[in-house]
């Protein structure tokens, strides 16, 4: 739970996100880290695990810098602009920014990843079906 002050000028109640992206580095993995990575999170006083469900390249490595939307896992957190992150996982860590509360999915990181995925038949980066099968009848 977060605690603000009450604005008597503020154009909208805050508004929590489950959805944000950030400019991140990593500070070490052993390999590499791809869409559908989950790790610990901490910005301010939230703790939570987050997936990561988009990034500006097919994958990052230790040393790299990209743009990377994450998802929360359990519920959504208030976040802003500008707060500093901080992501862990066993020997994995990661520093960042956030750069924007929200995320389109219309609008990828990348859109050649998705270029790619969709003419090669496949289900886009980190494959995996996951969807229902149905039958004609």
């Amino acid at each position: 739970m977060v605690i603000l002050p009450s604005l008597p000028n503020a154009p909208a109640p805050p508004k929590v996100h489950r959805e944000f992206v950030a400019e991140v580095l990593i500070l070490s993995h052993a390999t590499t880290i791809k869409v559908k990575y989950q790790a610990m999170l901490h910005v301010g006083p939230v703790s939570q695990t987050c997936s990561i469900i988009d990034i500006d390249r097919a994958y990052i490595r230790t040393g790299d810098r990209a743009t990377v939307a994450f998802r929360f896992c359990q519920r959504p957190e208030w976040l802003s602009v500008g707060e500093r992150i901080l992501f862990r996982e066993g020997r994995t860590k990661g520093l960042g920014i956030v750069k924007e509360v929200g995320y389109d999915a219309s609008k990828p990181l990348n859109p050649e990843a998705r270029k790619e995925g969709a003419s090669s038949g496949g289900s886009g980066a980190g494959g995996g079906g996951g969807g229902v099968v149905t039958s004609a009848k």
